[in-house]
């Protein structure tokens, strides 16, 4: 489960921080989907991908929650 890691990024390229943030998403999706989450953890989780979401572009994101609204809706 994503516990945050190194956020730091240092010298990272732009390419490298949104790569690593659109895994760090995917991780995100993936504890979301297991709806046997308890409900604080499924708000930290929903905290985590507010935040994901302002460092990735809008289509990842969008690709993200759809894929999440899909397991919802089963």
């Amino acid at each position: 489960m994503p516990t945050g890691g190194n956020r730091g990024g240092g010298g990272m390229s732009q390419t490298g921080k949104t790569k690593r943030a659109s895994r760090d998403l995917d991780d995100i999706i993936e504890d979301l989907m297991d709806l046997r989450q308890p409900k604080s953890q499924r708000i930290q989780l929903m905290k985590e991908l507010i935040a994901k979401g302002e460092e990735l572009p809008d289509e990842m994101l969008e690709e993200g929650l759809k894929r999440l609204m899909e397991k919802l809706l089963q």
